[in-house]
């Protein structure tokens, strides 16, 4: 009976033991805690946000590393994490974690001002390449709201165009009808340009089509290996279009239409 009794413990127990040693996620007053292995310490936005206010930048960045990797992507981390490396003067990871925030938070403005404060930290300045007006225009309009908020937006529109649309069919008066059709007529066109942008801001997060070069200076080189002609050089946070990744060890990079070339995959890091 003893041994049965031992053995049920043992069942009962042996999670709690596991969880103790393995590093941990638990819900303690409806709010996520997770410990930093085994010394315990609590891993959340809110002790990196003491330690960053402390001055803590090392500590408070750590912190905010794990939680983008534990619990994934979240803007306002990405965005805080960039403030701690720009305070460390990492400004190249200062710059791919406000580019990585800006990428998920488009229209945060207080992004967009960090961000051009890190690039005039680097050597060299990054340019954006012109565009036509109507690129220009609808890169405005795409980036006014988030993906997530285009999205709700169309789904509500799509929603108030069936409405519309059953007041337009089964109205008895004309007024109705005349309401029913302009309203059907506005929520159908709001929730396509919303679908449109939604779906735009989507597969630019998951293009991955970008990147910045993370070491002192890179050589791109004309082929992928060592042995290609040099091209030109970049420093540590500049911004580069990625072209080709298929390579492992290799990544064909672009700054312009003219210049373009192959830097070791080490040597940047994807927004």
């Amino acid at each position: 009976m003893k041994k049965t009794i031992y053995f049920l413990l043992f069942l009962l127990l042996s999670p709690f033991a596991m969880l103790v040693a393995q590093d941990d996620t638990t819900v303690v007053a409806g709010h996520q805690v997770v410990t930093l292995g085994s010394d315990g310490r609590e891993l959340s936005k809110g002790v990196a946000d003491s330690l960053y206010a402390k001055e803590q930048y090392r500590s408070a960045a750590d912190i905010y590393e794990r939680l983008l990797a534990d619990e994934g992507e979240a803007p306002a981390v990405y965005y805080n994490l960039g403030n701690a490396y720009y305070r460390l003067g990492m400004y190249a990871k200062a710059i791919l974690n406000y580019e990585r925030a800006l990428l998920l938070a488009p229209s945060d403005e207080d992004v967009k001002t960090n961000l051009a404060l890190a690039y005039s930290k680097t050597v060299d300045k990054y340019e954006d390449e012109g565009a036509m007006f109507y690129t220009r225009w609808f890169d405005g309009l795409k980036h006014a709201m988030s993906s997530d908020a285009w999205a709700w937006l169309a789904a509500s529109s799509f929603i108030a165009f069936l409405l519309f649309l059953s007041l337009y069919i089964w109205g008895k008066r004309v007024l109705l009808k005349k309401v029913g059709f302009y309203c059907c007529l506005v929520c159908f066109l709001v929730s396509v340009v919303g679908n449109v942008c939604a779906f735009s801001q989507r597969s630019d997060i998951l293009a991955e089509d970008h990147a910045v070069i993370m070491v002192p200076s890179i050589t791109v080189k004309s082929t992928p290996s060592d042995g290609g002609t040099a091209l030109f050089v970049i420093h540590e946070g500049y911004k580069v279009n990625v072209r080709d990744k298929s390579m492992k060890d290799w990544v064909e990079i672009s700054i312009s239409a003219e210049q373009s070339g192959w830097v070791p995959r080490s040597s940047l890091e994807i927004i």
